[in-house]
C-alpha cells in the first residue's frame, strides 16, 4: 500500500556526535544529505538534545514500521471477512520485529 511518493529526504537517517542528522549516503563518493541539527551549542550536547536527535534519526524506521503494520492490520481485517485469518496473522506477526527495532532506535536503546 506504500504508493504515495515521499517528499522528504530519503533515509534511513543517522545522527553524529555533534547532534547533526544526515541521510545515509547513496553510495560512491556522494556526501550524505544534511537533515537536521538538534544541538543548540556544539560545546554542550545535552541529554534532551541527544534524545530528540535519536527520535528524529529513527523517524524513517518508524514510518516504515508503521506502514508495514498498517498493511498487515488491513490484511487481518480483509481476511476476517473471508474467514481465513492464519496467513494474515502470520504477516502481522512478522511485521512486529521491524516495529520494535524502530521503537528501540527512537528510545536510544540501539543504533
Amino acid at each position: 500500500m506504500k504508493t504515495a511518493p515521499r517528499k522528504f529526504t530519503t533515509g534511513p537517517y543517522e545522527i553524529n556526535d555533534a547532534g547533526l542528522i544526515y541521510s545515509q549516503a547513496s553510495g560512491g563518493e556522494d556526501e550524505a544529505p544534511f537533515v537536521a541539527d538538534v544541538c543548540d551549542s556544539p560545546l554542550e550536547y545535552t541529554d534532551q538534545e541527544r534524545a530528540t536527535g535519536q527520535l528524529l534519526a529513527a523517524s524513517w524506521d518508524l514510518l516504515d514500521a508503521l506502514e508495514t503494520l498498517t498493511d498487515a492490520a488491513q490484511s487481518v481485517i480483509d481476511a476476517w471477512e473471508t474467514g481465513d485469518l492464519a496467513g494474515a496473522v502470520r504477516t502481522l506477526d512478522a511485521s512486529i520485529e521491524g516495529a520494535r527495532a524502530g521503537i528501540d532506535k527512537a528510545k536510544s536503546r540501539t543504533g
